[in-house]
């Protein structure tokens, strides 16, 4: 078994957000993320991003969460970090998009989405609450082969 660290954030953009802004984010992230052994999923919705993150290299997940804090196209409102024991949950997905058409009988994304703002809003800790992150992150990782690469 081989462990890596995963990151899962939500933020709130501080500009007006494109489809063409969106997909040139994709197509930098895939690029980068290539090589640095990073893999995962951008959701965005509403004002709203989703982001989750893994890679078995040390620090990255540490250093890529540093460089997302300077990026003015957004303010992080809630991150969580963990190390998990297995095979990472996106390994082929250098960044997936996921649509939120594509989730319409899922619905996983939304609820992370919610469950983290209301989180940030009752100011709880971490290490209190984030089983519950990782649960449905490990949820929608079982459905991805539903799911486009987009």
């Amino acid at each position: 078994m081989s462990k890596f660290d995963c990151a899962i954030y939500i933020s709130k953009a501080t500009m007006p957000i494109t489809d063409i802004l969106i997909k040139n984010i994709l197509k930098k992230s895939r690029m980068h993320n290539l090589k640095r052994g990073i893999s995962g999923y951008l959701y965005y919705e509403d004002g709203y991003f989703l982001q989750y993150i893994e890679s078995d290299k040390p620090h990255t997940i540490n250093e890529l969460i540093s460089v997302l804090e300077k990026d003015q196209r957004h303010q992080i409102i809630n991150c969580f970090k963990t190390s998990k024991t297995g095979n990472k949950l996106f390994l082929d997905w250098s960044m997936g998009e996921i649509d939120k058409n594509q989730l319409i009988n899922l619905n996983l994304e939304q609820q992370i989405m919610n469950y983290m703002k209301w989180l940030k809003s009752l100011d709880q800790s971490i290490d209190v609450n984030s089983s519950k992150i990782w649960s449905m992150v490990d949820l929608l990782s079982s459905h991805k082969e539903i799911l486009q690469f987009i």
